[in-house]
């Protein structure tokens, strides 16, 4: 056999190997769904999409924090709610004490329906979501109150365990955060003690021990009871708009990151998963090829197809 023979024997060999290498890695493709197996494949798709994949996860982290935010305050909404309910028959009951018409039997036998309006207010104080407590703020993992009763089981004081909460935050970008929910009491975040610190300040667990103990005397409640009734279904009421705009705001950047995720997982699939389509096309060449280059060698050597495979 002359040496030109010989050579391009060795082409057509390495040619053949390197096809078979081809092949290979195009089955491998098909079968796991990614375009390359190992990262020294395609280094550079692979840091890429790599770098895009921390990406997108710390993108769903945050997705979470808005989710578990937005949660959060629609059951905070539901919970205030009933407390607006409740404040404003509260009001409705200062009302009917003041009216002329109430004799003072009138008067004691609403004493019953104020004690139910406070342990009921009391109890969704300390309501607790998710094995936390709702209004505690960032100090979920306590009672935001704790009550004194007397002989007969009444509630006569209420204590709270921070009178300074803070608000739940959610991280909800690599420059943001968002305050959100409500606490028992607080500076202008206060559910049921609202400004203590302030002339304006409400306490509505002592006003309505307050009232109780007018009422339980026969008395008239005075135009303060009034007031105090007023200013605290003002308060819950302006917790229930906290709420919904705090609901507004959590659902729009919601929207914004549900908008951008499909682009960024089609990037990433672009990276790394298999055109199916293109990889088949491909595969069906590299075998023809291949076929035809062992066809070429076994005729230059005198050997046929079935010594190659």
């Amino acid at each position: 056999m002359r040496v030109s023979d010989v050579s391009t024997q060795n082409l057509l060999l390495s040619i053949m190997q390197d096809n078979r290498a081809a092949l290979a890695r195009s089955q491998a493709a098909i079968s796991s769904g990614r375009q390359y197996q190992m990262r020294s494949d395609a280094p550079t798709e692979a840091a890429l999409a790599s770098h895009l994949q921390a990406y997108a996860d710390r993108d769903e982290q945050w997705q979470k924090n808005v989710d578990t935010a937005l949660t959060w305050c629609q059951v905070t909404e539901t919970r205030v709610s009933q407390s607006v309910e409740q404040l404003q028959q509260a009001h409705e009951l200062v009302v009917q004490a003041r009216d002329g018409t109430y004799s003072d039997t009138d008067r004691t036998l609403l004493v019953g329906q104020v004690d139910a309006i406070l342990e009921s207010l009391v109890q969704t104080a300390n309501t607790t979501y998710d094995g936390k407590y709702l209004f505690g703020g960032t100090n979920s993992a306590s009672a935001p109150v704790s009550v004194t009763r007397d002989a007969a089981g009444k509630i006569t004081a209420v204590t709270y365990a921070n009178t300074a909460p803070e608000l739940r935050t959610a991280q909800t970008s690599a420059q943001n955060t968002m305050t959100y929910g409500a606490t028992v009491v607080g500076n202008g975040t206060g559910l049921f003690v609202n400004n203590p610190d302030t002339p304006e300040a409400t306490d509505i667990f002592a006003s309505l021990i307050a009232l109780r103990t007018t009422l339980e005397g026969a008395a008239t409640p005075n135009d303060t009871q009034l007031d105090e009734m007023q200013q605290g279904l003002n308060t819950t009421i302006a917790r229930l708009v906290d709420s919904g705009v705090q609901q507004t705001r959590l659902q729009a950047i919601r929207t914004r990151m549900l908008e951008a995720a499909p682009a960024e997982q089609l990037r990433i699939s672009q990276l790394q998963d298999t055109d199916f389509a293109k990889v088949a096309t491909e595969l069906s060449l590299m075998q023809a090829t291949l076929t035809a280059s062992m066809k070429v060698i076994g005729r230059g050597a005198g050997m046929n197809l079935a010594d190659y495979i």
